[in-house]
């Protein structure tokens, strides 16, 4: 080497004395040195030539050289010398044995690629096509036209995107193939050649599984929807701020708020359940989390129109690896009717013991009454016109006809009075009371009828039904001290299995109803809770004994029917009476007259059955006093003896009708068969539910309600003697 410029010497990593005077060959890599003899041969033999090779740099290193050597020619024509000039591309080797390193990797991924690619000109020739494509379609399709042998078309697929492509555009799509049936979901890019060509790459995956499972799974997602949608409960996905989401459309529903609302994160759960129990409902909550991680619980919420919603809530917690929650799953049961009937049933039962102990008073009250009024009519004919015992003896018998009716109220409370029903029309009935009804309201307060024409018949007591109407109307009254209106309602009704949630012990069908609704003070729903009560009265000190009401509720009830109130404070009340609705025509109401004190006589023979010493007392000597032949027996099987040992017939059995051991209709069934001739007269002073209602229905006018004065009692027991025997 004779020189060499600055730029070679620093790749090197020379100086001059380094490389001046080296031989040209020495300065390669040995594996190079062979290509570099050939071409100074080839420059000293005065042909321009080139090579590539590698240099060795003064620190050992390799440097890659890309060298063209140019013959000089000496004035003598001789070739000495020779000057090259080299680049260095050690870079760019280095640079293309990382892209063919790369290319290889490369290719082996898109070979390894467990889906299907290949490459097509501008004008939808494949140039390339990876080995799964080929395994595909069962041929090698390069040099093919892509929608001839891919898909078996004449011409360019309609669903081709190469035009966008093209035009420099990547496009992913779905489509199903016509020639086998199957979805494909295909990535389209545009690939730059050296050459600034462009192609197009299509990388294509066969989804047809991940297509019917998609199916499947809407398929299973809208059975879930309709399945969840129809639940008669709310079901959501809840989180610690007590936000919801996922949820059914029943929330609106139960909550009354649209569900964009709960969409907003405006409302959460925790706003609608009402403040007493919240704390109840974080604890639960709570407990569930540092427990068994579910949680079962009823509170209360509030409906977007006021009202109160009984929740029972079954709660799933889900927690993340902190031990957080991370979300709740939850099923809201609306549980309202439920809650009502348990209270109704609650009440009920209070109710039922009240009535017992009430209707244990009242048998033993009318049995004690019978005795006072009786014996007060019996004194009467003894002190004859001694004015001053007489008057004393009326005192005595108000007293005990005002302890009657107390009585009767009680029994009419407990349902053990003896009822004589009718078949009523109640338009009819409500019609003959108007009048006593203006009088007893005042004039202050306006009474209207709203009577349907239509109105279906009841099963019921005459008396009972115009006692419950003169309740509703007083009580109605005496919520108006100012005056006011009070309409008195008929109409038909059919409730069915849905309506009848609200009620216990009614069943669905038809009903008649009966409304008295007043615009008075109204009452709170403390109040109207315990309404039916007895001796409870929202009335002052002196205004009433508080029995109005229960009497009424008793009535009803044992009347086969229902009733409730509905009412709020300063909104008046509306009470509504719901009777079973049949059919048959009217029948009318009979009733006994006669003269107070007079005694009607007879001859014939009476056996008298009670279980009460004191009655049977006062009855016998009544009846014997009007000249009848009286054996008296203290229960049933005595009766039977007395009439098996007697040597005449009896006429009448007077039986009470509950006794111990066997009853009064029981024992009357027994003697028929004795006597077929005997006539039979009841009393008693209330109804049990040992004895058959539908027996003592049949009872019917030979019925006698303790307490019962001699006179009636004789008139009575004429009547039933002169009757002729029904067959």
């Amino acid at each position: 080497m004779l020189t060499i410029n600055r730029s070679g010497l620093d790749t090197m990593g020379w100086n001059e004395t380094d490389a001046i005077g080296k031989l040209f060959s020495r300065a390669w890599k040995e594996d190079s040195r062979a290509a570099v003899d050939e071409a100074m041969e080839k420059a000293l033999q005065g042909k321009q030539t080139g090579f590539e090779g590698i240099a060795n740099r003064a620190d050992g290193h390799g440097v890659v050289w890309n060298v063209v050597l140019n013959p000089i020619v000496e004035p003598d024509g001789t070739i000495r010398r020779f000057v090259g000039i080299g680049m260095d591309v050690t870079e760019g080797k280095q640079t293309e044995a990382t892209l063919h390193d790369i290319g290889a990797e490369y290719g082996a991924i898109i070979e390894s690629f467990d889906g299907l690619i290949y490459i097509c000109s501008q004008d939808h020739e494949i140039e390339y096509m990876n080995r799964r494509y080929m395994e595909h379609i069962g041929v090698n399709a390069i040099g093919r036209k892509c929608f001839q042998a891919l898909h078996g078309l004449d011409g360019i697929c309609p669903w081709c995107v190469s035009h966008r492509v093209f035009q420099g555009e990547t496009v992913r799509w779905e489509a199903l193939s016509p020639s086998d049936q199957r979805w494909y979901y295909a990535v389209n890019s545009p690939i730059r050649r050296t050459d600034g060509s462009l192609s197009e790459m299509a990388m294509v995956l066969d989804i047809t599984e991940r297509k019917l499972a998609e199916v499947a799974l809407r398929q299973s997602e809208e059975e879930y929807r309709v399945l969840v949608d129809n639940l008669p409960a709310v079901v959501f996905k809840g989180y610690a701020d007590w936000s919801v989401d996922f949820y059914n459309d029943k929330i609106e529903e139960l909550t009354g708020y649209p569900k964009k609302e709960f969409d907003s994160r405006r409302l959460t759960g925790l706003d609608l359940i009402l403040e007493e129990d919240v704390e109840k409902r974080k604890a639960g909550v709570s407990r569930a989390v540092h427990g068994s991680g579910q949680c079962e619980m009823e509170y209360r919420i509030r409906h977007k129109d006021g009202r109160i919603i009984w929740i029972y809530a079954r709660d799933k917690i889900i927690l993340d690896a902190a031990g957080k929650i991370d979300h709740i799953r939850s099923v809201l049961f609306d549980i309202t009717a439920r809650k009502n009937l348990e209270d109704q049933l609650l009440q009920s039962q209070k109710m039922e013991v009240v009535g017992q102990l009430a209707g244990g008073v009242a048998h033993d009250f009318n049995n004690l009454l019978t005795a006072i009024m009786g014996y007060c009519d019996l004194l009467r004919k003894r002190v004859g016109d001694n004015q001053v015992l007489l008057n004393d003896l009326d005192q005595v018998y108000r007293a005990g006809e005002r302890a009657a009716s107390l009585t009767r109220q009680l029994l009419a409370f407990s349902r053990k009075q003896v009822m004589q029903p009718k078949v009523l029309d109640l338009n009819l009935v409500i019609v003959d009371m108007e009048k006593m009804l203006r009088r007893l309201i005042g004039e202050d307060i306006d009474l209207v009828t709203v009577l349907d024409p239509a109105l279906g018949r009841v099963l019921a007591d005459p008396g009972q039904i115009e006692q419950v109407i003169m309740n509703l109307a007083v009580n109605g009254r005496d919520a108006m001290p100012k005056g006011g209106r009070l309409t008195i309602g008929t109409a038909n009704v059919d409730l069915d299995s849905a309506a009848i949630q609200t009620y216990l012990d009614l069943k669905a069908g038809p009903y008649v109803m009966l409304a008295v609704s007043d615009n008075g003070s109204g009452m709170d729903a403390e109040t109207a809770s315990r309404i039916f009560e007895p001796f409870f009265t929202t009335k002052g000190e002196g205004r009433g004994t508080g029995l109005g009401l229960s009497t009424t509720y008793g009535i009803v009830r044992q009347s086969g029917g229902h009733i409730r109130v509905r009412s709020e404070p300063g909104s008046g009340a509306t009470f509504e009476v719901y009777l079973p609705r049949i059919s048959g025509g009217i029948e009318s109401a009979t009733t006994i007259k006669g003269a107070k004190h007079v005694l009607e006589e007879g001859t014939e023979t009476v056996l008298l059955v009670d279980d009460e010493e004191m009655i049977r007392k006062l009855t016998a000597e009544v009846l014997r006093g009007c000249g009848y032949t009286v054996m008296v027996a203290g229960h049933g099987e005595e009766a039977i003896r007395m009439c098996s040992d007697c040597d005449h017939p009896v006429d009448l059995l007077i039986t009470d009708l509950v006794m111990p051991g066997m009853n009064g209709l029981e024992l009357a069934e027994r003697l028929n068969l004795l006597i077929p001739s005997l006539k039979v007269l009841y009393m008693s002073g209330y109804a049990t539910r040992s004895i058959d209602q539908g027996k003592i229905l049949k009872v019917g006018r030979n019925f006698l309600q303790k307490p019962f004065s001699p006179a009636v009692l004789a008139q009575t027991v004429r009547r039933i003697l002169d009757e002729p025997r029904a067959l």
